[in-house]
């Protein structure tokens, strides 16, 4: 019997775990039948409350840490109840402060990696930092160490391909539904963020985009 392989994915909101988390989670669970994939919750302003709930939700991950169990286990040396790590294991970065995957693997002294949404850092404490494109690769280069930067392209676009067509006539009548829309008529949905200055800038915007 292979022994259980620690897979711990960081990542802080709503919009990290639809985009980043949900097309990982599902690949390290397809492709490597003894990974036990666990969810670490780093702290987050803007996080909604139900990120916990979401990712139960995949049907991929085995053990969640919520963000207030990650800090004390972080800062006074408590581990989350019930988390039992085996010898082996990766921490994965995929959104939120970068600096909490780097203290995690110093913790624990285990190979991290990072996919990068924004700004590049600690980069002793990465095995290699991965890009969505070329300009991130250009703008975060001249940042991290050699031959640690690889563009293996948007994790974006294998989340929403892995919705696939596949039920999507009844995901859309579910969700019409519950939101009490005509599934007949055309249906514009507007995504302005979640920063106060989006909904400010955006909103006005994409209102007289829906006008004109």
């Amino acid at each position: 019997m292979n022994e259980k392989i620690n897979v711990l994915l960081i990542a802080n909101g709503a919009g990290e775990l639809a985009a980043y988390v949900k097309p990982v989670a599902k690949k390290i669970f397809e492709e490597i039948p003894n990974a036990d994939i666990i969810l670490i919750l780093s702290p987050c302003q803007y996080a909604t409350g139900f990120e916990a709930k979401y990712a139960l939700g995949l049907g991929t991950i085995s053990q969640i840490v919520d963000a207030d169990s990650f800090k004390r286990w972080l800062l006074i040396n408590k581990a989350p109840a019930n988390l039992n790590l085996s010898r082996k294991g990766v921490i994965v970065y995929l959104g939120g402060e970068i600096m909490y995957a780097a203290l995690l693997a110093k913790k624990i002294n285990l190979p991290a990696f990072a996919y990068l949404g924004g700004h590049a850092g600690w980069d002793k404490h990465f095995k290699k930092f991965y890009v969505s494109n070329q300009a991130d690769f250009n703008l975060h280069k001249a940042k991290v160490s050699e031959g640690k930067l690889v563009n293996i392209g948007n994790l974006m676009v294998d989340s929403v391909s892995d919705s696939g067509s596949i039920g999507s006539s009844e995901r859309k009548l579910k969700v019409c539904q519950k939101l009490m829309l005509n599934p007949k008529q055309p249906i514009v949905s507007l995504f302005p963020g979640s920063r106060d200055f989006s909904l400010d800038y955006l909103i006005p915007f994409y209102a007289k985009v829906l006008i004109t």
